[in-house]
């Protein structure tokens, strides 16, 4: 009796461990957007200062944009992003910018900068600072004010899965992934396993092919 209550309250322990651990998980791959808060206002001060020393000559002292680049904040540079990433964005300024010289500006400064790019859009900060991990990144989106994180209306979605004939014609998605969003064509992923796949999740897909299936075919690849 003396050696089984420690082992239950062992065990009780490792099960509270592995469930928060789950918990944890399940939101470091929460979609969230910019309006929840997402870099800190220390971030954004540092990227100033990288920004009025590096980036001002072209994009004007108060980001309004001149003849050498354009405006960093607004609806005009807003919509250039929007229903993207912060990955996207990011890379693009860590790749691109400043254009001819991206390398004498570090990483971590660039990190900063869109930091302060997004206070200037009066993007509200948070308790987190942003880092420059592609996929913490990834997961933060760029919407209109009030917009759900997910998927946007006229987005591309990524998805990796088998395309089967199903009732009235139409093919039906299945076995699928369940891919990001992005505003520019997906890229090539890896073939699904059709002939072996796990319990299937059903999606239809409209509009696939304009033709029936053909008589006796199965499985088709996506």
């Amino acid at each position: 009796m003396h050696r089984t209550l420690p082992t239950c309250i062992a065990l009780i322990a490792l099960a509270l461990t592995l469930v928060a651990s789950a918990i944890e998980a399940q939101e470091s791959d929460k979609l969230v957007s910019v309006w929840d808060g997402v870099y800190t206002g220390a971030q954004a001060e540092r990227g100033k200062a990288t920004f009025d020393v590096s980036c001002s000559r072209c994009h004007n002292a108060d980001l309004s944009g001149s003849e050498r680049g354009p405006t960093l904040t607004g609806e005009k540079f807003l919509s250039n992003w929007r229903d993207g990433s912060l990955d996207a964005l990011f890379g693009f300024i860590r790749d691109q910018m400043p254009q001819g010289s991206a390398n004498i500006v570090s990483d971590d400064d660039k990190i900063n900068v869109v930091a302060y790019i997004l206070q200037r859009n009066s993007l509200p900060p948070g308790a987190t600072e942003l880092t420059k991990d592609p996929a913490s990144l990834g997961r933060v989106q760029i919407l209109q004010k009030g917009a759900t994180p997910g998927p946007q209306n006229l987005s591309f979605v990524q998805v990796v899965g088998c395309l089967e004939p199903g009732i009235g014609n139409r093919w039906v998605l299945t076995h699928s992934s369940a891919g990001p969003a992005s505003r520019g064509p997906a890229r090539p992923a890896a073939a699904a396993r059709c002939r072996s796949p796990p319990p299937p999740r059903r999606r239809r897909a409209r509009d696939v092919s304009p033709c029936p299936p053909p008589p006796g075919r199965g499985t088709r690849r996506a």
